[in-house]
């Protein structure tokens, strides 16, 4: 058992740590790309990556908590947030619009809509990352960075988008299953 984990941790407080770090610095990340109004990052804003996260202090606090090994793993997940987010923003976008009732994506601040896509990508898109748990480090990223009323917001937000990723598999489901998968759904509403 390597030296840094305490006796009964089994890894999940440095897992959990290097996660959400990996979230910050893909938000900040994000939130840049928001800000140049491009999805399309090029590959100097990419290069600078880490220059850009040590500018507001983020990386030197990261190599501070986490050995080098897990430094490297948790760039490495925010490279695949911003990655993904990048390549699936419209679509993320179209599924934040109708959940953030009575909201435009226009009138959300630019730091809330980073929270929002960054985490609507886990939950849509990330097998391995449950919907509470992103939605839970997205109300922590919005206690931080965020207004005082975004961790609310953020909740109630990415709870829409979970629900209608819910309702949309149930109904491709039940589309799919014309008899055999029936029993499952039914099951599964109850």
């Amino acid at each position: 058992m390597p030296k840094e984990k305490q006796p009964g941790d089994k890894g999940g407080a440095l897992f959990r740590r290097r996660r959400f770090w990996a979230r910050t610095s893909a938000m900040q990340m994000l939130y840049q790309l928001d800000m140049q109004k491009t999805w399309e990052p090029d590959s100097n804003l990419l290069e600078n990556f880490d220059e850009l996260l040590a500018t507001d202090g983020l990386l030197a606090e990261i190599d501070a908590e986490l050995n080098p090994d897990d430094c490297n793993k948790a760039r490495e997940y925010a490279w695949q947030l911003v990655a993904g987010v990048t390549e699936h923003h419209r679509e993320l976008d179209d599924m934040i619009r109708p959940a953030a009732l009575n909201w435009s994506l226009e009138r959300i601040s630019a730091v809330d809509r980073a929270i929002l896509r960054l985490s609507a990508y886990e939950i849509s898109k990330v097998g391995k990352v449950t919907p509470a748990t992103a939605i839970n480090e997205a109300v922590e990223l919005a206690k931080r960075f965020g207004q005082a009323e975004s961790p609310r917001f953020i909740n109630g937000v990415l709870d829409n988008v979970r629900r209608a990723i819910v309702k949309k598999q149930l109904a491709a489901d039940a589309a799919a299953g014309d008899g055999d998968g029936a029993g499952a759904g039914a099951g599964a509403k109850s």
